[in-house]
């Protein structure tokens, strides 16, 4: 026999589980990213700042020249496409056409080359650590 107590927390679970259920039956995009952070992220540069709280909001608000898919693979994003030379030490990016920024100017590929050598090779660490001297 289910007491009081225990009826209502059993049926409490399976509306909650239907619940859950009943809105898992397809992915919703409604334009709307909520993203919680442990602490003020101070900026949202990502191109000079290394906080992870930064990267969290960042990445939902900036594009890069390369993004990922659901399975977590390269996908285009501001280049449509790229080559890897065969020793696998230069990068081709071909920026997608019409690619530009939030308020609609062109993006160059002058702007992704000082975005590499006068930002983050100069100010962000981690770029500066696995890629600085490998950049040419």
């Amino acid at each position: 026999m289910i007491n009081a107590k225990g009826g209502f927390t059993a049926i409490f679970l399976a509306l909650t589980l239907l619940s859950v259920l009943v809105r898992a039956d397809a992915p919703r995009y409604d334009g709307s990213v909520v993203v919680a952070v442990s602490s003020d992220p101070g900026g949202l540069n990502p191109a000079v700042t290394t906080q992870g709280g930064v990267h969290l909001i960042c990445g939902s608000i900036f594009s890069g020249l390369v993004a990922h898919d659901f399975n977590l693979n390269p996908a285009p994003d501001l280049a449509e496409r790229w080559e890897v030379s065969p020793d696998g030490r230069t990068y081709t990016f071909h920026l997608a056409p019409g690619a530009e920024f939030h308020d609609g100017v062109p993006l160059t590929s002058e702007d992704v080359r000082f975005t590499f050598e006068q930002l983050l090779l100069k100010y962000h660490s981690r770029t500066r650590t696995s890629i600085g001297d490998n950049l040419r």
